[in-house]
């Protein structure tokens, strides 16, 4: 039980920790609807599946669950001076070899952030390329801008 407890506690730390970082965010990633709805969807289906006798195995379900919806709902975007994103480290503009802007659609953009060959990081914008292309140069960094 005592475990059980601790785990719990670290995970409201780590929303908490999440949802001060994100307090520091100016432009907004897209966030999707879908993923918001399977993402609780897959939490009550744990629930109702999977409902233990135990109480400590309750808890531990619930905190499970709690991780999945946070997941969804933790807002992703770009901080004064920094990529804020689920599962992102250290997201220091600065560590960015190369950030690629994609223009879709009306006023929307796709932003490729490349930490070396291997790792990317990509995202949704509801801003245009050239807003965010003058973001990016206001903070020294190399920008391909992508027309279609």
């Amino acid at each position: 039980m005592a475990e059980t407890i601790v785990i719990g506690i670290f995970l409201i730390l780590l929303i908490i920790l999440q949802i001060k970082e994100r307090r520091e965010i100016i432009i907004y990633a897209k966030t999707s609807r879908i993923k918001r709805l399977l993402a609780v969807v897959l939490a009550i289906a744990l629930l109702v599946i999977f409902w233990p006798a135990s109480l400590v195995l309750q808890l531990r379900l619930v905190i499970v669950a709690l991780m999945i919806v946070s997941v969804a709902f933790i807002k992703e975007g770009l901080s004064k001076k920094q990529l804020i994103k689920i599962g992102l480290l250290n997201g220091e503009l600065s560590k960015f070899q190369l950030i690629q802007i994609e223009k879709q659609g009306s006023n929307n953009s796709f932003v490729t952030f490349y930490k070396n060959k291997s790792t990317s990081f990509s995202m949704f914008f509801d801003e245009s390329p050239k807003m965010l292309q003058s973001y990016f140069i206001k903070n020294h960094l190399k920008v391909v801008l992508l027309e279609k």
